[in-house]
C-alpha cells in the first residue's frame, strides 16, 4: 500500500515538475521578439526614365540583420519617399528567386534565419509628376514589417 503511494505521489510530483518546464519553455517562446535591422542602405544607380516615361526608377541595396534568437519569417521591405512630411507615391520592387530565374516583385516577403545578415537588391519607381511637385526636402524611408508591425526603419535625407 505505501508503495502505491508513494508511486503516486512521484507521479503526480513528475507531472507537475513538466508542467511547470513546459509553461516556461512556452512562455519563454511568446516573449521572444523578432530583432530585425536594416543595417545597410545603397542607391546603386542613377534615376532614369521608366515604362512609358511615366516613371523614373532606381536600384538599391539593402541589408536586413536578423539580431535575434527567432526566425523571422515572412518580413516585407519597403522604400517611400516624403517631402515636408508628404508620402509621395512611390512602388518598391524586389529581385527574387523564383523556380531559378530572377524576378521583380512588388509584394515580395523575405525569411530570415536567427543570426543570418542578408543583402537583397531591389529597383524603387515614382512618378515624375511626383517628382516636380517635390518643394522642400525629400527623405526616403526603408521600413521592415512582420504583419502590420514596423520592425526597424532607417531614414535617408
Amino acid at each position: 500500500m505505501k508503495k502505491v503511494v508513494a508511486t503516486i505521489f512521484v507521479t503526480i510530483i513528475a507531472i507537475a515538475g513538466a508542467w511547470q518546464i513546459i509553461n516556461y519553455v512556452s512562455n519563454q517562446m511568446k516573449n521572444e521578439t523578432i530583432k530585425v535591422s536594416v543595417t545597410q542602405f545603397a542607391w546603386t544607380s542613377s534615376w532614369a526614365t521608366g515604362p512609358v516615361g511615366t516613371l523614373w526608377g532606381r536600384n538599391f541595396n539593402v541589408t536586413l540583420l536578423n539580431q535575434g534568437t527567432k526566425n523571422a519569417t515572412e518580413l516585407t521591405a519597403e522604400v517611400r519617399l516624403s517631402a515636408d512630411g508628404i508620402e509621395l507615391w512611390s512602388q518598391t520592387w524586389f529581385n527574387q528567386e523564383i523556380n531559378g530565374q530572377t524576378e521583380f516583385s512588388p509584394n515580395a516577403t523575405f525569411n530570415l534565419y536567427a543570426g543570418e545578415t542578408r543583402e537583397f537588391r531591389g529597383w524603387f519607381t515614382t512618378r515624375l509628376d511626383e517628382l516636380e511637385r517635390v518643394q522642400g526636402e525629400t527623405t526616403f524611408t526603408v521600413t521592415v514589417k512582420l504583419d502590420d508591425t514596423i520592425v526597424d526603419e532607417l531614414k535617408i535625407t
